[in-house]
């Protein structure tokens, strides 16, 4: 008889013992829905990143206010939509469901990634997009998406782009501009001093400009610098090439070469070019169209000269190729005096 209460005794304990259990367990469950409901009513309340949550077959089952914003769509209009279906393109679809599967399913590592989204009218949403795995009250598993808007951020680095774009441009023909050029030049120097070549330091002079100015009016003078540096830019297309608007109707040519011999070649053509242009300067005589003089000094590697020992001696040069006549090239080199 006392076995008999003795093993009853413990029944009721091992009964009260699984009550408390389970009342513990629903506690904590409890405790669990209300954390997550208390994150989602922060995440409706976080500006600039957009929380999504789908269930293990990728249905929508969560959307932030912020996701509203970001991609256009209402939350009723996303609910049961999977998420390869909301932001993925068509022929893309099936492998990356198949990679949310095996990062659900068997736990392979899904990286924190900059990506571009679709938003609802079609344009380009770019966020920094990371996926977490959470177990669920219910013994399931939710996957979130946290995907932070970038598009600030791109608008920024755009407009940064553009205005370094515009400091070492020059506004009118869009060729490289001086401030550009006295960043640029000793950076050149010293590059094909170590390589070994032959640095060519051009300076390019529209004939008469100041005539043709005033006879045909500041614009068709613009335009006449734009259609110039259109033939410079054809003709110096390498990667390495410089042209330079130093002011008003001076240019600059730069890039680095193993042998001279070919430049006198290149300058006579890019002159001819320039004059081919065919454009009417009736106080340019006696070509009586617009043409160009240009001076070159070829500086060598085993020269130990500065910057403005280069830009002294083209000028030099080019003062010479006026004194001949204009619509010619004088190289430093072939001057009797230096």
């Amino acid at each position: 008889m006392d076995h008999q209460d003795d093993l009853r005794e413990e029944l009721h304990k091992l009964r009260e013992e699984n009550q408390r259990l389970a009342q513990e367990n629903q506690r904590i469950l409890r405790q669990r829905d209300e954390t997550t409901r208390v994150f989602r009513n922060l995440f409706d309340k976080t500006p600039h990143i957009a929380v999504q949550s789908y269930s293990r077959e990728r249905k929508l089952i969560y959307w932030n206010l912020y996701c509203e914003e970001l991609y256009g769509y209402s939350k009723d209009e996303v609910l049961n939509r999977t998420w390869e279906e909301l932001f993925i393109p068509e022929e893309m679809r099936q492998a990356a469901a198949e990679k949310i599967d095996a990062w659900v399913e068997q736990g392979e590592v899904m990286p924190a990634i900059e990506v571009v989204r679709r938003h609802k009218d079609g344009s380009q949403v770019p966020v920094y997009s990371q996926h977490v795995l959470v177990h669920t009250s219910q013994g399931d598993k939710e996957i979130y998406c946290l995907d932070i808007d970038l598009r600030e951020l791109k608008r920024s680095e755009d407009l940064l782009e553009k205005t370094l774009i515009l400091s070492v441009t020059d506004p009118l023909t869009g060729l490289y501009n001086r401030g550009y050029y006295n960043q640029t030049i000793v950076n050149e120097m010293q590059r094909a001093r170590r390589d070994g070549k032959v640095l060519v330091y051009a300076m390019l002079d529209l004939d008469y400009f100041k005539k043709y100015n005033d006879t045909y009016g500041h614009l068709k003078g613009d335009e006449l610098l734009t259609r110039l540096a259109t033939v410079l830019k054809n003709h110096l297309a390498r990667a390495g090439d410089y042209v330079f608007r130093m002011g008003g109707e001076e240019f600059l040519v730069l890039y680095a070469i193993d042998d001279p011999a070919d430049v006198p070649l290149m300058m006579e053509n890019l002159l001819m070019a320039i004059e081919d242009m065919n454009i009417d300067h009736r106080k340019n005589l006696p070509y009586g169209r617009v043409t160009s003089s240009a001076g070159v000094y070829l500086h060598r590697p085993e020269e130990n000269l500065s910057a403005d020992d280069l830009y002294s001696r083209a000028d030099q040069a080019l003062y010479a190729a006026k004194a001949r006549g204009r619509n010619c090239c004088v190289f430093f080199h072939d001057l009797t005096t230096v």
